[in-house]
Order: C-alpha cells, then sequence, then structure tokens
C-alpha cells in the first residue's frame, strides 16, 4: 500500500487522473486534483508545468469550485508565459470569458498555429469570440474550419447551429443540433434549443419530446419547467 501511494503522489499520475476527471466532466473533481497535481509539483520539476496549468485552467473554467474563479482572474491578466498548446487554449479561454479579447485572439490564434492537428479546437472557440464581438461571417468561417478538422465534434455542431439560427437559417440549425444530439446524446444545450425551434415551428409534440429528455437529466431547472407548461398547454 505505501507503494501504491508513492505511486498516486507522483504528479504525473496525479495529472493523468486530473485529466481523466476533467474528460468524464466532473470539473469540480478536476480542479481539486489539479491543484493537487501542482501542489505535488509545484516548480514543475517533473517537466509538467505547462500541462498541470493548461488542466487546472480547462477546470477552473467549468468548476464552482470557490478557488476557481481566482485562477482565471490571475490567468486572464497575468503575462503569457506558457507555450504548451493546452495551456493557450485554456488561457484563451479565460481571456475570453475575463473580456480581454484582443489577449485572447492572440491566445488561441497561437494555439492553433503550434499544433495543426489540434487547430479545430482553437478554432472553435475563435468562432464564439468572432460571434461575442460581432464578427459573424468570421464566425462561421472559424466553425467551417472546426469543422472541417473534427466533424462530429459535439461543441462545434453545437456553434454551428447557433450562427445558423442567429443568420435565420432554422433548417441549418436544426440540423446542427440533431448532429450533436447523435454525436452526445445527453447534450442538454442543444435539446433546448431544438425544443425551441420546433416550439416556434409549431411541431408541439416534437419540441415535448425533447423538453422531457432535458428534464431528466436537469429535474431542478425551473425555467425548463415553465417552458415545458407554455407548450404542454398549446399542445
Amino acid at each position: 500500500r505505501a507503494g501504491e501511494r508513492a505511486q498516486l503522489a507522483h504528479p504525473a499520475l496525479r495529472l493523468d487522473r486530473a485529466r481523466a476527471l476533467l474528460q468524464l466532466g466532473r470539473t469540480d473533481e478536476a480542479y481539486e486534483a489539479a491543484m493537487r497535481c501542482m501542489a505535488a509539483d509545484p516548480e514543475g520539476e517533473e517537466g509538467l508545468g505547462d500541462q498541470q496549468a493548461a488542466c487546472l485552467l480547462s477546470a477552473s473554467l467549468y468548476s464552482e469550485r470557490p478557488g476557481a474563479s481566482a485562477v482565471l482572474s490571475i490567468a486572464a491578466s497575468g503575462p503569457v508565459t506558457r507555450s504548451d498548446f493546452d495551456a493557450k487554449l485554456a488561457l484563451g479561454l479565460a481571456a475570453m470569458r475575463a473580456g480581454t479579447y484582443e489577449k485572447a485572439a492572440a491566445l488561441l490564434l497561437d494555439a492553433r498555429a503550434d499544433d495543426p492537428f489540434r487547430a479545430w479546437e482553437a478554432d472553435r472557440a475563435l468562432s464564439r469570440l468572432a460571434e461575442i464581438t460581432e464578427n459573424p461571417e468570421e464566425a462561421d468561417a472559424f466553425i467551417t474550419a472546426a469543422l472541417a478538422g473534427s466533424p462530429r465534434d459535439a461543441w462545434s455542431l453545437f456553434q454551428a447551429g447557433r450562427l445558423a439560427r442567429a443568420a435565420g437559417d432554422d433548417a441549418r440549425a436544426r440540423a446542427a443540433y440533431q448532429a450533436a444530439l447523435e454525436v452526445e446524446l445527453d447534450f442538454a444545450p442543444a435539446m433546448a434549443r431544438l425544443a425551441e425551434l420546433l416550439e416556434e415551428a409549431g411541431d408541439l409534440a416534437a419540441a415535448e419530446r425533447y423538453y422531457e429528455r432535458r428534464a431528466m437529466l436537469e429535474p431542478d431547472n425551473a425555467a425548463l419547467r415553465a417552458r415545458r407548461g407554455w407548450n404542454a398547454l398549446s399542445l
């Protein structure tokens, strides 16, 4: 058991665990695991400094732990010293959330250039950044590039749907949301947008099916209950 504890204390294994939790969507646990990882190797002596920082930043973007927002604030306001793709991507997302859009664009474009095989991840974020800064043509170009790099990425499909909806192309938006749900059956944001589209189009029964699916995932969502109620009144 002592040997097992010694292995688990190794920064590389802690990092692998934090990444696994992040992939599973257990972001609060991932944040705590990433913090423990950095505490085990605070000076980055194992050569994992950039990767540890990237994992912590990525977890902080979605974690509700009290320290997560502080991590993002420090990252968004501090100098750029990381060279790892994941670190640049996470820093770019943090800067975008903080409203420092020029810095976000620079970081995301750097990440995009650093790793052509993962450029689609940066393109996806750049599409959202272009949308926020009211550049719809750029947003569409970046999401097209993201889908070219990873055609079955649910978040890219979802973003494509949002952009199509904003452009008034409801048919394309519906197809994109449905494609996202084919990739991830429990993708709640796509369910919500697709249900709204169907409700507005008058297909109330189909809308209710998606509302019902989402309610199973989010039983305490008051806004969803209200939306379902209005839809049910019209059935």
